[in-house]
């Protein structure tokens, strides 16, 4: 049971399992002070996330976050650098497994400004979806990019609740697979006539698409009860699923 006292509005303190914590909410260099022990119970990878996201100060995240990442918030002033590098090759691996798959089908490069703009939108729906309960889905928000139509770029969208966290590959990898199990409702000899079943096989298409060249990963989460939300999204340039392409463009499976 947690008890919560309101002692100004710039600070409150939180008594969880015997451990008193005072969480400033003033300046933002304000220090994170612990009365006793004080851990991570979630991994690196999303208490730096939550970090940076400022939950660390936000009066609707406080209780969550010194329960889960407490010492990632108490260091706050000094946070630990992330292996962006890692990701990057990691999620472009697991996108090019599958495109290895298929006959004349290049492998794709790495783009940075993709993968900006992909997490820049992820940031976007991770943000539009707080608060959002694992129980009413209904009222999850996960709608393509409409700046993909001004700029030509090509987009899948994932969303995954995890009742533990998941590392940034992970989550590729995830989405990845489930993108690619559209291939069951593909019928490549007959392509012409899928094309406006694209609600059910267009993630699938737009991975292996042959003209497609760069991509570019972004991954973003947001705490839901006792699980998190993950959604990831991924820019491919150029774009696919053109109307009228399909059949030169998305390859058989190699013999």
């Amino acid at each position: 049971m947690h008890t919560m006292k309101y002692l100004t509005v710039f600070a409150v303190i939180i008594v969880c399992a015997g451990d008193e914590v005072l969480v400033p909410m003033g300046k933002t260099n304000d220090r994170l002070v612990v009365a006793s022990e004080c851990k991570d119970r979630m991994s690196s990878y999303a208490c730096d996330y939550f970090v940076i996201k400022g939950y660390c100060k936000q009066s609707s995240y406080v209780a969550y976050m010194i329960r889960n990442c407490c010492q990632s918030c108490k260091d706050l002033d000094n946070p630990k650098p992330s292996d962006t590098r890692a990701v990057d090759v990691g999620c472009l691996e697991s996108a090019n497994k599958y495109r290895k798959r298929h006959q004349r089908t290049r492998i794709l490069e790495w783009d940075k400004t993709l993968a900006q703009k992909a997490q820049t939108y992820a940031d976007f729906l991770a943000d539009k979806n707080r608060g959002v309960s694992i129980n009413f889905l209904r009222k999850l928000y996960v709608e393509h990019d409409p700046d993909n139509k001004v700029v030509g770029n090509g987009e899948n969208l994932y969303f995954h609740i995890s009742w533990k966290p998941i590392t940034d590959v992970e989550a590729c990898i995830l989405a990845d697979k489930e993108w690619y199990d559209e291939i069951k409702d593909w019928d490549f000899q007959n392509s012409s006539k899928l094309e406006k079943a694209l609600k059910t096989t267009g993630d699938f298409t737009q991975m292996i698409w042959k003209r497609t060249g760069r991509v570019g990963f972004g991954i973003a989460r947001t705490p839901s009860e006792n699980a998190i939300m993950n959604f990831v999204v991924a820019k491919y340039k150029v774009r696919g699923n053109m109307p009228g392409r399909f059949k030169e463009n998305v390859m058989p499976l190699k013999k």
